[in-house]
């Protein structure tokens, strides 16, 4: 398999939304663009898009959102602001949620000096990721205020109780890359000094022998890193990891905080939900395409409007790839998510 690389989509701003214990905050803005692509200052006040990035909260980069992201929703003449967190398992899940707040915070009180403020129609955004940003995106729906006026949920975490995850998966289609032990993986799970947090690292798909001949040059770290990944992954450890599972006197106790931050149990029936639309390829073997289904039905039974967007064959990552319209595959994966978010911001 060979990854395409493909550059990051320019003009862009970039600006430190804040501080965790001395480890900067980054967020990159790219501002919405006429056809020409010439940044549009006389378009008036524009959506934008709040952009969560995906890596099992262990890894991933802000930086360059999956490459369809820039280009479809400045097709729309949006802005996008793509935000940084810090990984576990230096810091904790609770941690990695205030990191979105910071980024959030500083959006309202910041983008319309940034972009002029006869240029950004503030209380007009979606939130939106895939995968862990996914399920962070849903979190915003109803931790907000304001809340999104949608959502795009790209393959996202609903259920973290999923007794899926506490499953060994010796035949993941992700092998371990580097030459560490099991006990040097063990050791780096441990390293929990959230002095030592990192926002950004490669993509196991970003790594050799996936992708070669650019510039970028990973290091020792990197590697470490998506190694972890797929160890977690392989061994039923993912959880466990994420919200050290050694803190809770009883399974009682871990279970429900694992439901605390899970969509199909935060979001309240009783309460307003934003629209959400859902893509998920069918054949996911990192987050059962049934938790989507879930998601989807209950929301249903709230009233809530959800678009759901299944792709047959498909597996985590289908779309993260696709560049732009003539890519077979954006007709099915991206032009809906367009169509559902204009539909709600105009």
């Amino acid at each position: 398999m060979d990854t395409p690389v493909i550059p990051c989509p320019t003009p862009f701003i970039d600006h430190i939304a804040g501080q965790a214990l001395g480890i900067d905050l980054p967020l990159r803005i790219w501002p919405a663009v006429k056809k020409d692509g010439e940044i549009g200052r006389e378009l008036g006040k524009r959506p934008w898009v709040f952009w969560i990035h995906g890596g099992a909260f262990m890894y991933g980069k802000h930086y360059v959102p999956n490459a369809w992201v820039i280009p479809a929703f400045r097709s729309l003449s949006y802005h996008v602001v793509s935000v940084s967190y810090r990984f576990v398992p230096q810091v904790t899940h609770d941690d990695i949620v205030s990191d979105i707040l910071t980024a959030y915070t500083w959006c309202r009180n910041n983008l319309e000096a940034v972009l002029g403020k006869g240029n950004v129609a503030l209380d007009s955004f979606v939130s939106a990721g895939d995968s862990a940003g996914a399920h962070l995106a849903l979190w915003c729906g109803n931790h907000l205020s304001p809340p999104p006026k949608a959502i795009v949920d790209i393959y996202g975490l609903t259920s973290l109780d999923d007794p899926f995850y506490s499953l060994s998966i010796p035949d993941l289609p992700l092998p371990i890359l580097g030459n560490s032990s099991t006990e040097e993986l063990d050791k780096a799970l441990e390293n929990r000094d959230p002095k030592n947090a990192v926002i950004t690292s490669a993509f196991t798909l970003e790594l050799e022998p996936y992708t070669s001949g650019t510039n970028y040059q990973p290091t020792i770290k990197d590697i470490l890193r998506a190694d972890m990944n797929v160890y977690t992954f392989k061994n039923g450890l993912k959880m466990n990891n994420i919200f050290r599972r050694y803190l809770f006197e009883t399974e009682e106790d871990y279970t429900k905080e694992l439901q605390k931050w899970s969509a199909m149990y935060h979001i309240d029936p009783a309460n307003n939900y934003p629209p959400v639309i859902i893509v998920h390829g069918k054949s996911d073997t990192i987050v059962p395409v049934t938790q989507s289904h879930q998601l989807a039905e209950k929301l249903r039974k709230m009233g809530v409007e959800v678009r759901e967007n299944y792709v047959d064959g498909m597996d985590h990552l289908f779309e993260a790839y696709l560049a732009g319209p003539e890519d077979p595959m954006w007709e099915k994966a991206v032009v809906p998510v367009l169509a559902f978010v204009k539909k709600h911001l105009g």
